[in-house]
């Protein structure tokens, strides 16, 4: 077997209540649609406990709501505020995002890429060896999202409620 990575470690909270630390095997990730989260901060197990406490405080006084994706989410808090306020605060805004804000959609070339490693028996003999090749390709990207998602967030704000990011 090759010196490549097969799993990763961190903590996945699939909403039960329960979140849980350990690893998890890169390839179940991929069949199941992972998606790769570019603006995702790494933070300690510290810093996310302490996060949730004060989730768990706020909840008292507050909705608490995860906005429009998994990970390294901001959470949005309007005192007060119900469920079914949230949903509709959602709906309008991402409406109201999409059409200040259109989906453009340029192609960009993604560079090929190759790697190589070597497997050996504890004498350094019987070797095998593993390489792998990606070639160039192109992908469709939405240059708009960055600004779509800030119209969003501007949206939410002007509607009350309060970001904080984990």
């Amino acid at each position: 077997q090759g010196l490549e990575q097969q799993q990763a470690f961190g903590l996945a909270d699939l909403g039960n209540g329960k979140p849980e630390v350990g690893y998890i095997d890169i390839a179940d990730l991929i069949e199941h649609d992972a998606k790769l989260d570019l603006h995702f901060v790494p933070k300690t197990i510290g810093k996310i406990k302490e996060l949730l406490r004060a989730a768990g405080r706020l909840a008292m006084a507050a909705t608490v709501a995860i906005s429009l994706s998994a990970c390294a989410s901001p959470v949005w808090v309007k005192p007060g505020a119900t469920p079914a306020e949230w949903e509709q605060t959602k709906a309008d805004c991402l409406i109201e995002a999409a059409q200040r804000v259109p989906v453009k959609e340029v192609l960009v070339p993604v560079a090929g890429s190759s790697f190589s490693s070597q497997s050996c028996d504890k004498h350094g003999r019987n070797c095998s060896q593993y390489s792998t090749y990606t070639p160039p390709s192109i992908e469709q990207v939405d240059v708009n999202a960055p600004l779509r998602d800030q119209a969003t967030r501007a949206c939410f704000a002007r509607k009350g409620w309060n970001e904080m990011t984990p």
